[in-house]
């Protein structure tokens, strides 16, 4: 699995570590890696993925319609689920400031589900921002 991750477009170093079930992928400062990618990598390797942890820096913006989103890249965006930092962001999407958090972008759904071609799509939860 180290290997395969390894491969994907942006990433600079992959560690796994099988007593925990954790795996952390360090992206190119200059790539694009984008985490959705891991889930269809994943699922088609036959591995399951219980969670996707990140702390990246961007900004908050407003899209067209009011929701919040956090764009890391021009190309990597995440719609910020609502939560206990909803104040927050709100406040830093005014203000323009490049911000580093820490968040979840995926949780496996409880109970046993077919399993779905289709990646969810990814929202960021806010767990702490730095």
């Amino acid at each position: 699995m180290q290997q395969t991750l390894r491969r994907l477009d942006g990433v600079a170093k992959v560690k796994v570590e099988l007593l925990g079930g954790n795996v952390t992928i360090t992206p190119r400062q200059d790539g694009g890696f984008d985490p959705a990618s891991v889930l269809k990598l994943t699922y088609d390797s036959g591995v399951s993925v219980t969670a996707i942890s990140i702390i990246a820096t961007g900004h908050i913006v407003k899209n067209s319609t009011g929701e919040l989103i956090f764009a890391v890249t021009p190309k990597i965006n995440y719609p910020i689920a609502s939560g206990a930092f909803a104040d927050k962001m709100q406040a830093l999407a005014a203000s323009g400031a490049t911000v580093r958090m820490q968040g979840r972008i995926y949780a496996k759904p409880a109970g046993k589900k077919k399993k779905s071609k289709e990646s969810p799509p990814l929202k960021f939860e806010v767990q702490e921002v730095m």
